[in-house]
């Protein structure tokens, strides 16, 4: 018996917290001793401070405010349970769904930030500075393997393996000039950010990005965990992170761009439908620049736009884009479904 009531008194301790179990118990005992006194011939004086109310009603008035409490205690419960499980681990199914600007706004409210991405073409989009808050940059090495880099170029849609190198040299060359340390390494197919990796006092986060092949960027699922509520993942991570570092070698050879380069290509807004109907291509048109140039037939495989991304089926669509020049925007161009994207216009043309 004995232990049946402890159970019984943990588990409504459980349910309805210690205010709840107290109130519980005071209720219980009002109502028996109202029963003992209405229901015995016996005249009890100690009982004479209780009201002329029938039992049943304490009994009732017990039942009512103990399912209120419980139906607050277990909302609260479910609120706590929710709410520590939103703020330990997020998934985010695409990039769309990040908060606020996306990685941009988590890196420039960080001091410190370790990134590794393969080829880096994120990094051509942040502002100054969030490219400052990056203190180590771990790419695909442009010297890796001609497979190596060849799987990559096919797996993530990029037009050549030329194109890749050259998108790692450039990104190097404009990091290593905002004092950004980098390393090359020959397989890195990863896309993993950690915010304040060398925190003490659980401020720490990581956002692991999901490389699917053959999937736009900004489809990509991620994963962001905190340090507070994760620390032994959040250091494995981390660890992870020197050892890859320790593994990678410096970009010898490589001079820090001082300049903006006169030619440089830049795809400044890109879309590609007819009528009411467009998808962003921008990222796309971004990724097949080599050496300034882009040269592309324009068709739906090349775009990414076959299937259910094809905005406009059995209908002939064209692209439309806005470039510039070595930062000078130049005029926009549209070209026809099935005719070729050619850019930098000849100058005459512009």
């Amino acid at each position: 018996m004995r232990d049946w009531l402890a159970s019984a008194a943990k588990y409504l301790k459980a349910l309805y917290g210690p205010a709840g179990l107290s109130l519980w118990t005071i209720g219980s005992l009002f109502a028996t001793l109202s029963a003992v006194k209405a229901e015995t011939a016996v005249s009890w004086p100690m009982l004479g401070f209780l009201p002329e109310v029938a039992w049943h009603w304490w009994a009732t008035a017990l039942l009512s405010v103990t399912l209120l409490v419980g139906l607050f205690r277990a909302h609260s419960l479910h609120h706590e349970a929710h709410s520590l499980h939103h703020a330990s681990t997020r998934l985010y199914q695409n990039r769309s769904e990040l908060p606020g600007d996306g990685l941009r706004s988590e890196l420039l409210a960080s001091h410190e930030v370790w990134a590794m991405w393969p080829a880096g073409y994120f990094f051509f989009s942040l502002p100054p500075e969030a490219k400052g808050r990056i203190k180590r940059l771990i790419l695909m090495s442009p010297n890796a393997s001609h497979e190596a880099l060849a799987g990559y170029a096919k797996d993530f849609l990029v037009t050549s393996v030329d194109h890749v190198r050259h998108v790692v040299l450039e990104v190097t060359e404009n990091a290593l000039s905002l004092q950004v340390g980098v390393r090359w390494h020959p397989r890195c197919n990863f896309s993993v950010v950690i915010g304040e990796p060398q925190s003490q006092t659980g401020r720490g986060w990581a956002r692991v990005e999901l490389l699917l092949p053959l999937i736009d960027p900004s489809a990509r699922p991620s994963i962001k965990i905190f340090e507070a509520h994760h620390p032994v993942a959040f250091r494995t991570l981390v660890d992870s992170f020197v050892l890859r570092w320790k593994q990678a070698e410096e970009p010898l050879g490589v001079k820090a761009s001082t300049a903006p380069d006169p030619d440089s290509l830049t795809i400044d807004s890109a879309r590609y439908g007819f009528g009411d109907r467009w998808v962003d291509v921008r990222d796309v048109l971004s990724k097949m620049v080599v050496r300034n140039r882009l040269d592309i037939p324009v068709l739906n495989r090349v775009l990414g736009c076959e299937g259910e991304r094809d905005p406009f089926k059995r209908q002939r669509k064209r692209i439309e884009v806005v470039y510039s020049v070595g930062g000078h925007q130049q005029s926009p161009v549209s070209v026809e479904e099935r005719q070729r994207l050619i850019l930098p216009l000849p100058k005459e043309s512009r």
